[in-house]
């Protein structure tokens, strides 16, 4: 559960992980959200990296000469 929230996983979908776990016995629910929020992560990451690389973009298109190479 620590890697749930260290991961900022929604402390109610947290809960609910719980409860299923102490309900089933079973650690498939923990292992299904665990890889779900990996891949949100995934993909924010990702989705970040491509605003940072177009953000790159601009600022060097606009920048007027400023920071470019000689």
């Amino acid at each position: 559960m620590s890697m749930l929230r260290r991961s900022r996983y929604p402390l109610p979908r947290t809960v609910d992980v719980l409860e299923g776990l102490r309900r089933t016995g079973s650690t498939d629910a923990l292992r299904a959200a665990v890889a779900q929020r990996q891949e949100e992560l995934g993909r924010a990451a990702l989705a970040m990296l491509e605003g940072a690389a177009l953000l790159h973009g601009y600022a060097t298109e606009h920048a007027g000469g400023a920071g470019q190479k000689h």
